[in-house]
């Protein structure tokens, strides 16, 4: 485990789920991974795509619900790629670990070529799973976002998570300040949620309007 001594916020980088699982209340858990070989020819033909995926998977059936919603989305030339699968299998891996990580039955998958968080700030979720399988990665900070409005400038220090690795973020009060990357850089993202907070939160929004 290598850990980066940040001023509020921390990276803490894990080799495996295992140690992730040990490591679970740090601000930010990165396990960083490499592209594989072949990928970026299958992803310059995804992101031709409006990809706006929302799904709610359960634990039990996560790569046949994975799969079944592909099908409907994707065109038989990239379902048929040699790729595909090898992609399939690793969301699936994910969302199976994502789903241990954080005693979850069920999880919000999404998977979306429109990246619309432009400005920095702290998720409300208290965890939340991104990677940026294609394109720049999210943009993070060390800094609180209270310390980032009393800087009077903008951020010098910004950091990228790098493709293909896997962010674990906290929210809340004290959770890691970030942000989409530049409007003009196209990227494919999944994002995975905690079902049952991102569900009780759209309630309590719908009462107060």
């Amino acid at each position: 485990m290598k850990e980066n001594a940040l001023t509020t916020n921390r990276a803490i980088e894990v080799a495996s789920w295992e140690e992730a699982t040990k490591n679970i209340s740090d601000n930010l858990l990165l396990i960083t991974r490499t592209a594989p070989e072949k990928s970026n020819n299958f992803f310059r033909d995804l992101i031709k795509l409006d990809i706006k995926l929302r799904i709610r998977l359960q634990k039990q059936s996560i790569k046949t619900q994975l799969a079944q919603s592909l099908v409907k989305t994707l065109p038989p030339s990239l379902k048929d790629d040699e790729f595909y699968q090898a992609w399939l299998d690793d969301m699936a891996t994910i969302c199976l670990n994502f789903c241990k990580l954080t005693a979850s039955n069920e999880i919000l998958f999404w998977l979306t070529s429109t990246r619309v968080c432009q400005k920095f700030h702290v998720d409300k979720t208290p965890c939340r799973l991104l990677v940026t399988y294609y394109g720049m990665g999210t943009q993070w900070l060390a800094e609180s976002l209270q310390q980032l409005q009393q800087q009077g400038h903008p951020p010098r220090n910004i950091k990228s998570i790098q493709p293909w690795s896997i962010a674990v973020f906290r929210g809340g009060k004290n959770g890691v300040v970030h942000r989409s990357p530049p409007e003009e850089s196209q990227s494919i993202l999944m994002r995975l949620d905690l079902a049952n907070f991102i569900i009780a939160n759209n309630k309590r929004t719908a009462n107060h309007q």
